[in-house]
C-alpha cells in the first residue's frame, strides 16, 4: 500500500496529469498496470468511485488479468457492494495467483466469510513458502489484517511467527493486540515505551492516544494527541481520536472542530460525515445533521459497519425535526442491525412519540410492552427505567420522575443498579431534597459510572462520582 504523501509525488502527479490528458483527448498513453492502479487508488481515496473503476477498466483492456487492477475491482465489489461472490471471481480472473495481491484479496474475501480457520490455512500455507527475506513482512502485513477484522486472538497467534518481535512494527501491533482484547494497562506500556524509543513518530503516540482513550483516561489521551499532531498536524486518526476524547467530555463544539478536520482529509469514508452527525445531533442543530446523515449514508459501502449508528442517528435527528414518519421509517431500517428485543424497539417508538408531545400514545405503548413483560420482574423493571431515561432526555422531568419510582416498587434484584441517578436528577430539578440525598447515595454506592455521565453537571468536573455523597453532605452543613 502507497503512503499518502506518495500521491503528492511529482511522478506520480506527472503519470495523473498524463491519464487525464489521454483520456480527455480521447488518445491512448503508455502506462503499466502498477500505474494505472495507483491512479485508481488515488481517485478512491478522494471519493471518486466511478473515475477510480473507470481506470480499472480502461487498464483491464490492455492488461487482461493484472492483478493490481483485479485487487482493485474486487475490493469495490466485497467493500462497497457488499458482493463476496463477485469479489472472488474478480480475484480467480488474477492471471498470476502467486502475487501478494491474489493473497491479499483471497484472505480478506474468506475473513468476510467468517471462513477463519480456511483463511489462516491459507495464509500459513504461503507463509511456508515465501523466501526467508520476506517472511517478517508477511507476518506482520497478516497481523494487521487480522486486527482490522478484530481478530485479536488469531493475530496474536501470529505474533511466533515473526523473526524479530522486537521491530518497531512488531511491538506497535503486538500493542493493538494487547488493546484488542482490553488490556488496557499492557498496551499502554507498550506504546509509551515506543514514544520513548521512537519520540517524533506521530503513530506511536496517536495508538498511546487511543488505548488511554479506551481505557477512559481522556485527559492523558488528549496529551499524547497533541504530541501526534504537533509532530503531523494531517495525522487522521489522531484527529478523529481527539474529536471522540471531546464528545466524551460533553465538549461538542472542539468534537466537530476536529471531526471536520479529520472529514476534509478522508472524505470518501463516511466515518466523518457520521461523527459530524453525531455531533450535530447532541448540539441540538438536527437539520444540519441530517444533511451529513444523508452525505453518510451515500458514502458507506453495503458491506460497512457503520449503517446501524447512521440509522439510529438520523431516525432521531428526524423525530427532533418533527418528521415523525421520517424517524420511524429510519428505527425501522436500524432495528435489523441490533441485537436488542422487541420490547426496546416498542420503548424506541415511544421515545419518538414523547419528543412529538404524543405522550398519551407514548405511555399507553409503553404499559402495554409491560404488560407483555408482567411475568418477569426485571425486565419490567428495566424497561420502565429505559422509558424513564427516555422522558428524561426528553425534558418530561414529572413523567420520569413517576416512572422511576413505580420502578423501585415492582424490582426484585437487592441493590437495583440503575435508575438512582435519574431520579437524583429528577428530585434535583423538581426541588424534592428530602429525596436527592438517598438517591444520591444509592447512585454512587451502586453505579458511579452512570452517577458520573447524568450528575456530572452538579459536581465539580475534577471530583471522582465515588466522592459526590460526601461533597452533597459537606455542601449542606
Amino acid at each position: 500500500m502507497r503512503e499518502e504523501n506518495y500521491f503528492e509525488d511529482q511522478e506520480f502527479l506527472n503519470n495523473l496529469h498524463a491519464y487525464e490528458d489521454a483520456r480527455r483527448e480521447g488518445k491512448d498513453m503508455f502506462l503499466d498496470a502498477d500505474t494505472l492502479g495507483e491512479i485508481s487508488e488515488y481517485y478512491r481515496r478522494e471519493g471518486q468511485s466511478e473515475k477510480s473503476l473507470e481506470v480499472v477498466d480502461y487498464g483491464l483492456k490492455l492488461f487482461p488479468g493484472a492483478s493490481t487492477l483485479l485487487a482493485v475491482k474486487s475490493r469495490y465489489a466485497l467493500y462497497m457492494d457488499g458482493d463476496l461472490d463477485q469479489a472472488d471471481a474478480l480475484a480467480e480472473e488474477m492471471s498470476e495467483k502467486n502475487t501478494s495481491d491474489y493473497v491479499d484479496i483471497k484472505f480478506e474475501i474468506l475473513l468476510n466469510r467468517e471462513k477463519q480457520e480456511e483463511a489462516d490455512r491459507l495464509m500459513r500455507d504461503v507463509y511456508a513458502k515465501v523466501d526467508e527475506s520476506d517472511k517478517q513482512r508477511f507476518a506482520l502485513n497478516t497481523i494487521s489484517t487480522y486486527l482490522d477484522f478484530q481478530l485479536a486472538d488469531q493475530a496474536q497467534r501470529w505474533l511466533d511467527l515473526l523473526i524479530d518481535r522486537n521491530d518497531a512494527e512488531a511491538r506497535s501491533l503486538e500493542g493493538r493486540i494487547a488493546s484488542n482484547q482490553g488490556n488496557y494497562e499492557e498496551s499502554e506500556a507498550i506504546f509509551r515505551k515506543l514514544t520513548d524509543d521512537y519520540p517524533y513518530e506521530d503513530d506511536h503516540w496517536m495508538n498511546l492516544a487511543y488505548v488511554q482513550f479506551l481505557a477512559n483516561h481522556q485527559r492523558d489521551a488528549l496529551e499524547s494527541c497533541e504530541f501526534a499532531l504537533a509532530i503531523n498536524p494531517d495525522n487522521a486518526t489522531a484527529l478523529v481520536v481527539k474529536g471522540h476524547i471531546f464528545f466524551a467530555m460533553d465538549k461538542y463544539e472542539d468534537a466537530l472542530k476536529y471531526y471536520t478536520r479529520f472529514n476534509e482529509l478522508e472524505h470518501a469514508s463516511e466515518a466523518g460525515d457520521l461523527n459530524i452527525a453525531l455531533t450535530l445531533n447532541e448540539l441540538g442543530r438536527f437539520k444540519e445533521a441530517i444533511e451529513h446523515f444523508t452525505k453518510a449514508e451515500k458514502k458507506a459501502g453495503r458491506s460497512s459497519e457503520q449503517f446501524g449508528r447512521i440509522y439510529q442517528g438520523m431516525s432521531r435527528a428526524l423525530s427532533r425535526t418533527g418528521d415523525v414518519e421520517g424517524a420511524f421509517a429510519y428505527l425501522d431500517r436500524f432495528w435489523p442491525l441490533n441485537d436488542e428485543d422487541d420490547n426496546i424497539y416498542q420503548l424506541e417508538r415511544a421515545r419518538i412519540m414523547l419528543e412529538n408531545q404524543r405522550q398519551e400514545e407514548a405511555v399507553e405503548l409503553v404499559m402495554t410492552t409491560l404488560e407483555n413483560a408482567a411475568s418477569q420482574p426485571n425486565l419490567a423493571a428495566f424497561l420502565m427505567y429505559r422509558f424513564a431515561a427516555m422522558a428524561y432526555e426528553t425534558g418530561l422531568i414529572q413523567l420520569a420522575y413517576e416512572t422511576l419510582k413505580m420502578m423501585f416498587t415492582m424490582v426484585k434484584t437487592p441493590k437495583w443498579p440503575v435508575g438512582n441517578a435519574q431520579l437524583a436528577a429528577c428530585c434535583h430539578i423538581l426541588g424534592k431534597r428530602e429525596e436527592f440525598g438517598p438517591a444520591l447515595e444509592r447512585a454512587v454506592q451502586l453505579n458511579p459510572a452512570e452517577a458520573r455521565d447524568v450528575l456530572r453537571g452538579l459536581f465539580p468536573e475534577e471530583l471522582p462520582p465515588e466522592q459526590y455523597y460526601e461533597y452533597y453532605l459537606q455542601r449542606m452543613k
